[in-house]
């Protein structure tokens, strides 16, 4: 839904159910890796956070944000979250 409504240029209401998608499961990616691809995109939401978790809730993310079109032209993004992964994989 939330993909759906993003395409339609409803940024705030793709945002409303990417968030409700992200409360129902808390081990779902997804939600996360979609709230901050919007961030991105739309500069209403703070993407670091949600990339953030989106990775510790699936490392794959990681992989996918370094090979996305939109997150690749935001490099610094895709250093920072690397540089972050990296000191969270060392500390478990």
């Amino acid at each position: 839904m939330a993909k759906w409504r993003y395409s339609e240029g409803e940024y705030d209401e793709a945002i409303k159910h990417a968030k409700t998608a992200a409360e129902a499961d808390d081990t779902w990616a997804e939600p996360e890796f979609i709230l901050g691809w919007f961030g991105l995109a739309t500069g209403k939401v703070d993407p670091m956070p949600h990339l953030s978790t989106a990775i510790c809730k699936d490392r794959r993310i990681l992989f996918r944000i370094a090979n996305d079109k939109l997150c690749k032209d935001h490099p610094h993004i895709i250093v920072k979250l690397k540089k972050q992964y990296a000191e969270i994989e060392q500390k478990q």
